[in-house]
């Protein structure tokens, strides 16, 4: 008799921790960066979406348009999102990227999501890149999209 009143416990603690669960996945933060065209791209376009999914994690998803073929940027291939965490000199910012491959849906149009790990998502920009296996943008930068500066 005594297991039944335990099994009732050991299940409604399941519960609540499924509950407690539930509610601190639906409690994450979304936020969209508009991206600005550089001289690069004139008339490029695009946005990014963070969604803050824990502490110190961030899901980006990049839409982009508009965008010309990144071989006529210094003969780079694809194109990369950078997400910056806006901490430290230029010279450090520039180590501490997480980036993100994107590819073509077509015409000019490119997309990619990636979840990163950073304190926060202070700005992002797109580059052309001679690969995406590259873990910081390739001297010169060919910026092509570029969000303003989040506190």
């Amino acid at each position: 008799m005594t297991v039944a009143p335990r099994a009732l416990a050991l299940t409604g603690g399941v519960a609540l921790a499924l509950t407690g669960f539930a509610a601190s996945a639906s409690a994450a933060t979304t936020h969209t960066l508009a991206l600005h065209p550089t001289k690069m791209a004139s008339h490029a376009r695009g946005s990014a979406i963070v969604t803050q999914t824990s502490a110190a994690d961030y899901k980006v998803t990049i839409t982009a348009s508009g965008l010309p073929a990144p071989s006529t940027l210094l003969k780079r291939r694809v194109y990369m999102a950078w997400v910056s965490d806006g901490q430290g000199t230029q010279k450090q910012m520039m180590s501490m990227l997480a980036g993100i491959p994107l590819h073509t849906t077509g015409r000019g149009a490119y997309t990619g999501s990636r979840v990163v790990m950073v304190s926060k998502v202070a700005r992002v920009f797109i580059t052309a890149e001679g690969s995406a296996m590259v873990h910081a943008p390739v001297m010169p930068i060919q910026g092509v999209l570029i969000s303003s500066m989040t506190r």
